[in-house]
C-alpha cells in the first residue's frame, strides 16, 4: 500500500479529480493537478537519491509545493518531516543528527536565513533549493509499495520539556484521515481552514490530509497569519 493513493490515487481522482483541492493565495489547485505535481516532486526527490525510509525535512512555508513535496516524499516510500520554521539554529542541527536526513528541501528564503547551515548541507550534498523549478522539469515517479506499518511522515514535539523528539506515523494510519471530519459532517466540496501551521499535527492532519481524505478544500495561508488576514479568508 501507499498512503498518497487513498488520497490521489486513481479512485478519489476519478471522483474528485477536478474539484479544487488546495486554495493558497490566489492559487487553486484541483485534485487532478495536485497529484500530478506530486508525482512530478516524487520525481525530483528520487532524482538525490531519496529512496524508501530514507528522512526528508522540509523547511517551507504553508504552499501548495510545500503540500506535493510532502506527499512526494511519502509517495516514494520515504519519511517526510515538516519543519518548524521558527526553531533556533541549535534545535535545527538537532533534528537533522535526530532525524538522520538524507536530503532538506528548503525554501530560499529560509536557506538566506542560516547561510552557515545551508551551507554544510550543500557540502554533504543534502539541500535542495529552487525547488519549483526542479520539479518542473523532473519525470513523475510511481507510488512505491510499503508495508502498512512503515513510517510515512514524522512530526517533532515543540521541545517544551528537553530536546525535541521525532514521532513517527504509519502508512496504515492514513486510514482514519478524515473520520473526525465524517463525524460532523465535513465532505467533499467543503472548505477547510486552521491556523495551526503545517508543521503541527494539527494543522497537517486536519487542515491538509483530513479534507484531502473527504474531497475537500483546504485553505493554506503560507505565513503566520493575524486576525485581519484570518478575517479575509
Amino acid at each position: 500500500m501507499n498512503a498518497t493513493e487513498l488520497l490521489l490515487g486513481d479512485d478519489p481522482l476519478a471522483r474528485y479529480g477536478e474539484r479544487i483541492a488546495l486554495l493558497s493565495g490566489e492559487e487553486r489547485v484541483t485534485y487532478a493537478e495536485l497529484a500530478a505535481r506530486m508525482k512530478r516532486a516524487a520525481g525530483a526527490l528520487a532524482s538525490f537519491g531519496v529512496g524508501a525510509g530514507d528522512r526528508v525535512l522540509l523547511l517551507m512555508r504553508d504552499t501548495a509545493e510545500f503540500a506535493a513535496t510532502w506527499l512526494g516524499a511519502v509517495r516514494i516510500g520515504a519519511v517526510a518531516i515538516a519543519l518548524n520554521n521558527r526553531l533556533s539554529e541549535a534545535e535545527y542541527r538537532h533534528v537533522l543528527h535526530d532525524s538522520s536526513a538524507r536530503l532538506a528541501v528548503v525554501e530560499d528564503l529560509f536557506a538566506d536565513a542560516r547561510p552557515g547551515l545551508a551551507a554544510e548541507l550543500a557540502r554533504d550534498g543534502r539541500l535542495a533549493l529552487r525547488w519549483r523549478e526542479r520539479c518542473d522539469k523532473s519525470k513523475e515517479a510511481l507510488a512505491f509499495d510499503a508495508l502498512p506499518d512503515a513510517p510515512a511522515f514524522g512530526l517533532y514535539t515543540s521541545g517544551t520539556t528537553g530536546q525535541p523528539k521525532g514521532i513517527l506515523h504509519s502508512h496504515r494510519g492514513f486510514l482514519s484521515l478524515g473520520q473526525a471530519f465524517r463525524e460532523i459532517g465535513i465532505g467533499a466540496g467543503d472548505r477547510v481552514f486552521t491556523t495551526s501551521k503545517l508543521f503541527f499535527a494539527y494543522g497537517l492532519e486536519h487542515a491538509l490530509l483530513g479534507a484531502l481524505a473527504l474531497g475537500a478544500t483546504s485553505i493554506l495561508f503560507a505565513d503566520w497569519p493575524d486576525t485581519e488576514a484570518v478575517i479575509d479568508i
